[in-house]
């Protein structure tokens, strides 16, 4: 070897192990605080759990809890099948918690081991393997139904047959009492189901209603030329399915379209892009990545060549993420009028890295996304209403609900999907859940006690709604105000008028109707 190279090497060589040298001393520090809890705590743990208490305190250390997160290997399989929509448990979701009884309304989800067993809107669960869900919190409440696949639960019900819809809370009766008042002879009338876990897929695209077969219908049943196409969570099959939403919609030439993006938390980026391009023209921009380095990804339509719907889109401060790509998109292309509240602000990209070893999951965000008109869609820490983040409606069509409103809208489409040809939408039905909120809302005002409180929360009702009279346009914090204070800023008594719901029915959905107005406009 020529000694110019020998020189080049040794060099080289002299490099690398100074860098080494500067690399492993903290790696060093950190093997040798393993090492000092390895050899001296009395509760020493092993070095798995070591390691993964490592990983977690680096995740931890990047401050952007939950987007960046470690996962161990118990917690993949979940959180993989959550990303997809699915969870291995018995199909009941959207719980209530009955203001007297402590008892919990559901709804069963389609082709669930709870519909399967015949359980229904209106029915409620009293205990949970043989322990009283009285005292249960709805996080409890929903990790108990949940477990290993093909593992069983028992199940005690109270069937709808024997719920009385005008029971009301007895004048002055403390809770036991309520609770002996409401279902002290009620003993013989549950019955006991014991189901089998099996993985649930969530719907992710919906329609209005079912048909006989439990195939969705994708236009409203108030007005049969008005499509409706709810998107719940960007997983892994929600493209697939909502192009055949939209295929289907083509097939009966309905023109007009709802796309429902509330209460949607997002979910993947190339998913968002994949509906993007279900809509809009070849060509058009769709959204734009950065990372930590400066570079940049821009996303443009590829598939379509002209407009197809004319669009109304429902969000509202629940609709995150993804759900603000496609909003965003559609709103800069003109394509869409964004009808409801501001949405969350969520405008970062998370990705999955496998770690070696079958050492878990590290979950982390690794870009920001930026709307086409380069506006910003990420609401920073410090942000204010004044600031430009999320998707804001198109001027004259944000809808504001209050607290009560917006949680008795959700339940009210959630029962109404729940069986075919929305047979638990009745009369009946609707008149239980307006009793069962202005319940809820009442004992919260009379100062209930804390688990009452606790569930309202759990609902999404919070404490300003109190003292809200539920009116248009009126937000929760004025509607408190001129409740609690008369012209003068003098404190006033009068009680909080009674929860009355808004819209028209058979939805009771005010930003629903407002998306009606437009398109019949």
């Amino acid at each position: 070897m020529p000694r110019r190279n020998v020189i080049y090497t040794i060099i080289v060589a002299l490099i690398c192990l100074f860098i080494a040298a500067r690399s492993s001393f903290k790696e060093q520090i950190v093997r040798n605080v393993g090492r000092l809890i390895a050899d001296n705590s009395i509760e020493a743990p092993s070095s798995t759990n070591l390691m993964q208490g490592a990983l977690a305190g680096m995740a931890n250390a990047v401050g952007d809890a939950p987007y960046t997160a470690y996962l161990p290997p118990q917690d993949q399989e979940e959180y993989l099948r959550d990303m997809d929509g699915q969870y291995a448990g018995v199909g009941m979701a959207n719980f209530v918690k009955d203001a007297a009884s402590g008892e919990f309304y559901f709804v069963p989800i389609a082709n669930s081991p709870a519909s399967d067993a015949g359980l229904k809107f209106g029915d409620r669960l009293v205990a949970i393997d043989g322990r009283n869900v009285d005292e249960t919190s709805l996080f409890e409440l929903v990790s108990n139904l949940r477990g290993k696949e093909n593992s069983s639960v028992e199940l005690t019900i109270r069937p709808q047959a024997h719920i009385n819809t005008d029971e009301r809370r007895a004048e002055g009766a403390n809770d036991d009492e309520q609770k002996t008042q409401r279902n002290g002879t009620h003993d013989e009338e549950v019955v006991t189901k014991t189901l089998e876990r099996r993985v649930i897929q969530q719907d992710v695209v919906l329609g209005d209603r079912r048909d006989e077969q439990g195939n969705w219908i994708y236009t409203l049943q108030s007005h049969p030329d008005v499509g409706y196409v709810a998107v719940e969570q960007f997983t892994s099959s929600v493209a697939t399915l909502f192009a055949e939403a939209l295929k289907k919609l083509e097939s009966e030439q309905i023109e007009k379209v709802i796309l429902d993006f509330r209460n949607n938390p997002g979910g993947s980026l190339i998913d968002a892009v994949e509906i993007c391009n279900s809509l809009l023209a070849s060509g058009s921009p769709i959204v734009e990545t950065r990372n930590v380095k400066g570079a940049s990804h821009k996303y443009y339509a590829r598939y379509n060549t002209q407009r197809r719907f004319k669009i109304a889109l429902l969000v509202n401060g629940a609709s995150a993420s993804a759900a603000e790509i496609v909003a965003a998109a559609l709103q800069d292309a003109g394509i869409a009028v964004v009808v409801g509240e501001r949405t969350y602000g969520k405008g970062t990209v998370q990705s999955v890295y496998e770690i070696p070893g079958k050492m878990g999951i590290l979950h982390m965000t690794t870009a920001s996304f930026w709307r086409p008109s380069g506006r910003p869609i990420h609401r920073k820490h410090d942000a204010t209403s004044e600031d430009e983040w999320g998707v804001t409606p198109d001027q004259g069509y944000e809808t504001k609900l209050t607290s009560a409103q917006r949680f008795y809208t959700n339940w009210t489409r959630r029962v109404r999907v729940s069986e075919n040809n929305a047979k638990a939408a009745n009369a009946d039905a609707f008149a239980l859940m307006t009793k069962e909120t202005v319940a809820l809302l009442d004992a919260l005002e009379n100062g209930a006690p804390i688990e009452r409180a606790e569930a309202a929360f759990e609902l999404g009702v919070e404490p300003e709604s109190l003292q809200l009279s539920a009116k248009d346009g009126q937000t929760d914090q004025e509607g408190a105000q001129s409740k609690s204070e008369d012209a003068t800023g003098n404190r006033k008594d009068d009680k909080r008028e009674t929860f009355k719901p808004l819209g028209r029915a058979p939805y009771f959905d005010p930003q629903l109707d407002r998306a009606l107005d437009y398109l019949n406009n």
